[in-house]
């Protein structure tokens, strides 16, 4: 699979209430915002550091959202986890989504995969390539 992008593709914000809840009413008016200055790609979840606070169940939701109001406009997910196991959990039910035509997302657990290995090894003075 050959995947090109090109662009700007903006690092949304996920939107939380006060009480620590995702604030799934806002997710519509931030893509819309970002829509309307014009992105060609909207990144979600992992780079700002809420995935950890997301179950998987409240991350496919938020993608799934994100995705519907995108319309054409690609999404990039992110699929950091505290953790191996549920890393996967989230590609599989975001890949499973995406067949289902609920979600279109590119997804590269094994790119995040490596990654992390590749930063544990690092911080040990062990070599993964």
């Amino acid at each position: 699979m050959e995947l090109v992008a090109s662009g700007v593709y903006t690092i949304a914000a996920t939107p939380f209430r006060e009480d620590g809840a995702l604030d799934t009413a806002s997710v519509d008016s931030l893509t819309d915002f970002y829509l309307r200055c014009g992105v060609s790609g909207i990144t979600v979840l992992g780079v700002m550091g809420e995935a950890t606070k997301l179950d998987a169940a409240e991350s496919v939701a938020l993608v799934r959202q994100f995705v519907k109001r995108a319309g054409q406009v690609p999404v990039v997910v992110g699929v950091t986890a505290p953790g191996f196991a549920p890393m996967r959990a989230l590609a599989d039910a975001l890949r499973a989504a995406a067949r289902r035509r609920a979600c279109r997302a590119q997804i590269h657990p094994e790119k995040a995969r490596r990654d992390r290995l590749r930063c544990a090894a690092q911080a040990g003075d062990s070599a993964i390539r």
